[in-house]
Order: structure tokens, then C-alpha cells, then sequence
């Protein structure tokens, strides 16, 4: 048999390694807990990991990481083998990832929030006396050496950012959300997006105005199409009156519960277009992706009942995924909705070649996602699928044991393949090849064929 590209939509061992859809898998870990946050792939194929731990954390021959506080985060490049190359930690406790993108150059960009002061190499950011946390942005070398650090705090609240989007020119757009409730009487959440440039230094910055019976606003993701356009999605929902949210067109206005949006910008951040996802009961937009026709595909959750073009998606239980594709213009193309009579969460996106799209979601109960039901072996697992552009299903495959996996990151490939990340606190088996967490539960990263 002639070796050829491993994929995923039938048994045959297309490359002959052995292995029936799964290219590479490593779990890295202790008895203690380490988590992953992100992962991102570069034009040459090495993948980039990041996240929290506890304890001592190893990657392949390098130096082992050594907690020191209090949880801290890491930094680690595998290469397209999945064969670690290098691993950095940071130290501060209190501190968390959100993100990973990389520029044109092959940059890393992470994001994440800190208390009090963090230290990348010789740069070391601080809070103000009066914030709970800020958001940090640093970005790397392909070797790990870092470049900037810069800090954002928004006034007196809890900050939490999202993974980084890359311009054309490198420029680096982040979104995120700040609390203040219990403090000074504001809102839970506060929406915000900001623009640097590729040296670090702050393009623009908007605050986006609400209704004072909001409560619940959450930043879900940041992404740029190929015009260079921002486009943001995430949630808003309030308790009593009419609560509104304002992105710089008409208000948004929902009934009380959460609802999903996504809305567009120009690079310069001025308002283009806005969409909202709306019906009873929750919804949210977890992710946001584009291909190379500017479409958008957007990821959420719905707890209740959510309409698109005016057309009803009613959950099966808890909370279903839903995955819908829109014209760059916001029309919708096609939906779909996956769910069971337990929840379905976390559903995270990326596109690939001519526009296939793979997602990851985490299961508690068999669930169809085309090809009849997976999943369901107990605890929480590991759901990927991969539809066609027109959303019809390819493959899905799950993962899983009685212990809980959860799904944390995924990122295409240029040839079609994914890399997915995972939290493992069980074992998993795929293709002939099994793994099992030391402890407590360990970071887990695969990459599989088309």
C-alpha cells in the first residue's frame, strides 16, 4: 500500500503509521493539574500550547517547569511531529491564558489576565492598587523570546480577555470583559475591544455603552476577515426592563434572557453591520471563525429556543451547540443544531481547506452529529467533527471514560488537518492508540488527518 493523507471519514490507515485518523498525541502532566487554554499552529506546522499547572510540568527533554506561588502559566512549541521543542514558564499567581494566535512572521501573541504583577523575561507589568486584575498581551519569537508585554485594566473590575486576532499589517485586536457589580454598582460585564499595533502600542479603544438592567455581558471571540475587518461575538442578557447594548448602530435589545451577537467593524473600528441571535431562554456565541470567502461561521450555545432568518432551534435538553454560517454580509446560509437531554458545551471552531469546518464540543450523552449517536461513556467527553461547506456532515468521532475531558482549543492545519486540546482526567483511545492522565487531569494535544 502507498502511503497517502490520513483522514478521518473512514477506518483505512491512510498513511500506514499505524493509526486510523489520529497523526499524534502527547499528554503532558503530573499527579497535580495542568491545564491548557490554547493552541495555535504556524505556516510550518508546529504547534504552540498554553495554559496553567500546577506542580512540575515536562515537555519531552526540556528542563521541567516548577510551580512557584501559586498556578502558573506556560508556554510550549511542539513541533509538526508533535515533538516538543521548547517550554517556558511564567510566574505570578493568579494568573490565566485566554489565547494564542501567530503573526506573518511566525510571532507568537498571547493573551491573559494577572493580579498584581506579571513578568515576561525582563518585562514585568503591573495592576493599580484599585483593580481586581488586568488583561496582559505579550508577544514572543518563534524561539520563545519575548518581544513586548503591555497591560490593560478596565477601571476597577475583573478582566478577562479572549484570544488574540492578527491583522494584515500584524496589528493585535483583543476583546474582552470587566466586572464590577459587587464594587461600584455597575453592570457584571462590560464589553471592550482594543487595537495595537505590531510593536504594542494602542491603536484605538471602544467601550461599548448598556442599559443600566443588563447583567450578564460576555466576550466570546474576536476574529479578522480577509479585508481586514473586526468581527466580535459573545452575549448580553439582563433580569428586569429592557436591557440593551449598543455597538455603535441601533441598540440591541433583549427580552431578559441571554441573547447570542455578532456584530463588524472596520479596521479602524467603526461600526459596518450587527446580528443578533435571539428566543427564549439563554443563548450564546462561543466562537467565530471566517473562510476564504468571508463567510462567518459562528458557534453558541442555546438553552431554550433560538431563531435564525425567523426559523426556530429548539434545544433537547440542557443546552444544545448550534453552528451557523453566514454571508459577510450576516444572512444566514445554514444551521445546525446538535444536542442531547443532558449539555452540550464549550463547542470551539476552525476551518479548513475550501472551506470544511471542524469543531470540537464537549458531551455527556450519546449525541448525532450526522452519522448516528457517539459519545457517552460518562463524566464529560470529547466530541470532533468535521462538516462540508454547505454543513453537511463528513465525520465525528469521541473520545472519552468514565472521567471528564474537556475541550478547551482547536486550530487548523494548512493541508486540512486539526490539532485539538484537551483537559484529560480519564484515558481516551483512537485509531489504535490509548493514553491515560497521570493525575488530577493533564493536557492533552492531538493532531488528526482531513
Amino acid at each position: 500500500m502507498i502511503p497517502a493523507l490520513e483522514t478521518c471519514a473512514d477506518p483505512g490507515d491512510e498513511n500506514c503509521d499505524g493509526k486510523d485518523c489520529l497523526l499524534w498525541a502527547h499528554t503532558f502532566g503530573d499527579v497535580t493539574e495542568q491545564g491548557v487554554s490554547d493552541v495555535a499552529v504556524d505556516q510550518s506546522g508546529n504547534t504552540y500550547v498554553a495554559g496553567s499547572f500546577r506542580g512540575t510540568l515536562t515537555f519531552g527533554s526540556n528542563n521541567p517547569l516548577l510551580e512557584e506561588d501559586f498556578r502558573n502559566i506556560y508556554l510550549a512549541k511542539l513541533d509538526a511531529r508533535g515533538i516538543p521543542v521548547w517550554s517556558k514558564r511564567f510566574g505570578a499567581p493568579f494568573v490565566t491564558v485566554s489565547g494564542l494566535s501567530i503573526d506573518s512572521m511566525g510571532n507568537v501573541v498571547m493573551t491573559g489576565a494577572f493580579s498584581q504583577a506579571i513578568s515576561f523575561d525582563e518585562q514585568t507589568l503591573t495592576t493599580s492598587e484599585s483593580a481586581y486584575s488586568a488583561a496582559f498581551i505579550t508577544k514572543l519569537s518563534p524561539d520563545g523570546d519575548v518581544h513586548w508585554s503591555v497591560a490593560y485594566e478596565n477601571g476597577e473590575q475583573d478582566t478577562r480577555i479572549t484570544r488574540p486576532a492578527i491583522g494584515e499589517q500584524d496589528e493585535v485586536y483583543v476583546f474582552g470583559e470587566g466586572s464590577c457589580e459587587d464594587l461600584c454598582g455597575l453592570p457584571a460585564e462590560r464589553l471592550w475591544l482594543r487595537k495595537y499595533d505590531a510593536g504594542g502600542a494602542v491603536t484605538w479603544s471602544k467601550n461599548f455603552p448598556y442599559s443600566e438592567s443588563i447583567r450578564e455581558r460576555y466576550a466570546g471571540r474576536v476574529v479578522i476577515d480577509g479585508e481586514n475587518q473586526v468581527i466580535i461575538t459573545g452575549a448580553f442578557g439582563g433580569s428586569y426592563g429592557d436591557p440593551s447594548i449598543n455597538f455603535g448602530g441601533s441598540d440591541m435589545v433583549t427580552s431578559g434572557d441571554s441573547d447570542a451577537f455578532v456584530v463588524k467593524f472596520s479596521d479602524q473600528g467603526e461600526f459596518v453591520r450587527q446580528g443578533q441571535f435571539a428566543g427564549d431562554g439563554d443563548q450564546r456565541g462561543t466562537d467565530l471563525v471566517v473562510d476564504d470567502e468571508r463567510n462567518i461561521i459562528i458557534a453558541g450555545e442555546n438553552a431554550g429556543v433560538v431563531f435564525f432568518n425567523g426559523q426556530p432551534s429548539t434545544s433537547a435538553g440542557l443546552t444544545d451547540i448550534f453552528i451557523v454560517k453566514l454571508t459577510p454580509e450576516g444572512h444566514v446560509i445554514w444551521r445546525k443544531s446538535y444536542g442531547s437531554s443532558a449539555a452540550e458545551t464549550s463547542a470551539l471552531l476552525s476551518v479548513g481547506t475550501y472551506g470544511s469546518i471542524v469543531f470540537a464540543v464537549q458531551i455527556s450523552e450519546p449525541v448525532n452529529f450526522g452519522a448516528g449517536p457517539i459519545g457517552g461513556s460518562g463524566g464529560t467527553d470529547l466530541a470532533f467533527v468535521k462538516l462540508a461547506p454547505d454543513g453537511s456532515h463528513v465525520w465525528s468521532k469521541a473520545v472519552g471514560d468514565s472521567a471528564d475531558q474537556k475541550v478547551r482549543a482547536v486550530a487548523s492545519v494548512a493541508g486540512g488537518e486539526t490539532v485539538i486540546a484537551a483537559e484529560m482526567a480519564g484515558g481516551f483511545s483512537l485509531g489504535g492508540y490509548s493514553g491515560h492522565a497521570v493525575g488530577g487531569s493533564d493536557i492533552f494535544v492531538m493532531r488528526i488527518g482531513q
